[in-house]
């Protein structure tokens, strides 16, 4: 039994260094950049798979499958969830009593609320009002290209790196429909004690849309560090201008008045410095550095910018 359970924490400590690599940073908050892939609690409680759409339409405890009940869809899109499995419900007893309830998300994260969703969206957009009015979020969030999406994937840029994906959705008739040209996303929020509140993206509009549903459809999910970044980090007392966030070779410095950077520092997350550069410091070569998350900070007489930037 000891020998299973470090086995255990083995797994989810390997799980949640890949988690970690695999996040982008969006004004304060920190999201995973990947559809959410886990069949157990962050307890190690089994989650059940559930394929037959008569036994789905019952459900009132957690579950999940693939589109189409395929693997292959998984590898690609990650699971589509129901709302129980969201909610941790996971018996009879943790549906009757909230206080009973699992934790989907690994530890240090969680799956985001209706107001988080918004938090985001209205950031990409400050004229979306959570997703109620139109808006160029959904463009801003979802994967450019047609390898996933239906052309024509109207307005993507994935600008942010959130690199959304059209998973489709089961219904709660247990039927599957929307792979390639919807991707739908849980929010922890209930509407009413049948429905509760979701974000979908659409291959036809950049909208991110806010709609709520039955808590027994399947939707995909993605997971909201509980980190929350602090808000002089993008205050910017030394105004800097970033970019590509999330970069792959040159990561750009352009202050306001394109004037030289005295020192650029680069840190883990731990705090250990990785990279110092003195010279050239309107620019940085990361390409040698491990795909993941890692602290920025650029110096300028006695003005300082900090932030976060992922590597990809």
């Amino acid at each position: 039994m000891k020998k299973n359970y470090l086995i255990l924490l083995v797994l989810i400590a390997t799980f949640q260094a890949t988690l970690q690599s695999q996040t982008v940073t969006i004004g304060t908050q920190i999201w995973t950049s990947t559809n959410l892939n886990v069949d157990t609690y962050s307890d190690g409680t089994s989650i059940p798979q559930v394929t037959d759409p008569t036994a789905w339409a019952a459900l009132t405890t957690g579950a999940w499958c693939y589109y189409n009940n395929d693997p292959a869809n998984g590898a690609i899109y990650g699971k589509l969830y129901n709302w129980y499995a969201v909610a941790g419900i996971y018996d009879a007893a943790s549906l009757a009593n909230p206080s009973l309830r699992k934790k989907l998300a690994p530890t240090g994260w969680h799956v985001p609320t209706d107001a988080e969703w918004s938090t985001m969206i209205n950031f990409l957009d400050a004229n979306a009002d959570g997703g109620n009015n139109n808006n160029l979020a959904g463009g801003k969030m979802k994967e450019t290209g047609t390898s996933h999406w239906l052309s024509p994937n109207t307005g993507a840029t994935n600008s942010n790196g959130f690199t959304g994906l059209p998973g489709g959705i089961i219904l709660n008739d247990g039927t599957f429909t929307g792979i390639n040209y919807a991707g739908s996303f849980w929010s922890s929020s209930e509407n009413s004690t049948t429905t509760a509140w979701n974000r979908f993206l659409y291959s036809n509009t950049s909208n991110a849309i806010r709609n709520y549903y039955n808590l027994t459809f399947g939707y995909s999910v993605r997971c909201l560090s509980n980190q929350l970044l602090k808000t002089e980090d993008h205050a910017m007392k030394l105004q800097v201008k970033l970019y590509p966030n999330p970069a792959t070779n040159t990561l750009h410095l352009q202050t306001a008045t394109n004037s030289n950077l005295d020192k650029i520092t680069i840190n883990d997350l731990t705090g250990k410095v990785i990279l110092t550069q003195t010279t050239n410091t309107n620019q940085v070569n990361v390409e040698l550095l491990a795909s993941g998350m890692y602290i920025i900070e650029a110096v300028s007489g006695t003005e300082k910018f900090t932030t976060k930037f992922i590597k990809e």
